[in-house]
């Protein structure tokens, strides 16, 4: 039971349940969710590069159409370094921008919470409102604090390893005790998030605010699947298969959408909410509205991913329900 908030937007709303990103690693598959393009169009690629300030993303457009923006973020790949501040009157990322290495500064759920509720106390009342919330505790280290950090299983301690690579992990795999020990923290993980995201709908209930989430992911996790831990190396559904869930008012209850749609739809469909999609340059996303409500089906489309993250290089294509990776 680790999500039971998450679930019952899922049951009151729109499900997706093939939802796919496009790179199995933060930096480019977050800014696919801000613009609408795919790597292939931004090409935000690797760690020393950042979306042009000129390319517009989804928080400028929300708010040149007169919404309040907001956005709280819990690690560097989504911080001002990479230029996510853009578009947002309030931006928090704990001074994570200053960080030379990821895992180096990161910020719990809980604070990310607290800034924005206290941004949603403040934020103008008779203007819409734009929230982007960013959680990194179901990403290694998955420790996430008492009670949850033994809900499932025993506490962490000082005899668990420390990750240290993917590469690493194909040679040297967790043995079964430690990796049912490591998946019971990651559902932990999610429960803490789970927790904090109920939370934050009180605290924008009790604002006066009438709320429509959009909830999903960059990435997945490999978690043995394929003989090894983490992320970002390959292109298989574990790492590339996502939640996607649109709940909230004017949307459809309980419906549950089985044609494959990616992240890159994301922004066009937010964009299209308040009216049109213009201002989105050359997104490659659709806008996932018109196939919401009506019976009829998204259009089958390919999706293309790739990863170049530490020394890895793939490219992919899934169609149709068929695969095809080239290393």
């Amino acid at each position: 039971p680790t999500s039971p908030f998450l679930d019952g937007l899922a049951k009151k709303g729109v499900r997706f349940e093939h939802a796919r990103s496009p790179s199995p690693w933060t930096l480019p598959a977050h800014t696919t969710m801000m613009t609408g393009q795919l790597p292939t169009t931004h090409y935000v690629v690797e760690d020393d590069l950042r979306l042009a300030d000129t390319e517009p993303v989804i928080a400028d457009l929300l708010r040149a159409r007169g919404y309040a923006t907001g956005a709280a973020v819990g690690t560097l790949f989504v911080s001002r370094m990479y230029g996510f501040h853009r578009g947002f009157v309030h931006f928090e990322d704990f001074g994570i921008h200053g960080k030379k290495q990821n895992l180096a500064g990161k910020t719990d759920t809980a604070a990310i919470v607290d800034d924005l509720a206290s941004y949603v106390e403040k934020a103008p009342k008779d203007r819409p409102l734009f929230l982007f919330l960013h959680t990194y505790d179901a990403h290694y280290e998955y420790d996430p604090p008492e009670p949850y950090a033994s809900k499932f299983d025993r506490p962490p301690n000082e005899t668990d390893p420390s990750y240290r690579a993917y590469n690493f992990y194909k040679k040297n795999p967790l043995d079964p005790a430690q990796l049912t020990h490591q998946i019971a923290q990651y559902d932990e993980s999610i429960a803490y998030i789970d927790d904090q995201l109920a939370r934050l709908d009180a605290a924008l209930t009790r604002a006066g605010r009438k709320v429509r989430w959009v909830v999903t992911a960059d990435h997945g996790e490999e978690l043995g699947e394929r003989g090894s831990w983490g992320h970002g190396h390959t292109l298989y559904a574990e790492q590339l298969r996502i939640p996607l869930i649109m709940s909230g008012p004017g949307l459809p209850s309980g419906k549950v959408i089985e044609e494959p749609v990616g992240t890159q739809d994301i922004a066009v469909t937010l964009a299209s909410w308040t009216g049109t999609t213009e201002g989105l340059r050359k997104p490659d996303g659709i806008d996932l509205t018109p196939y919401l409500s009506d019976e009829k089906p998204v259009p089958a489309r390919p999706f293309l991913a790739e990863t170049s993250r530490h020394r890895s290089m793939l490219i992919g294509l899934y169609e149709n329900g068929q695969r095809l990776d080239w290393n």
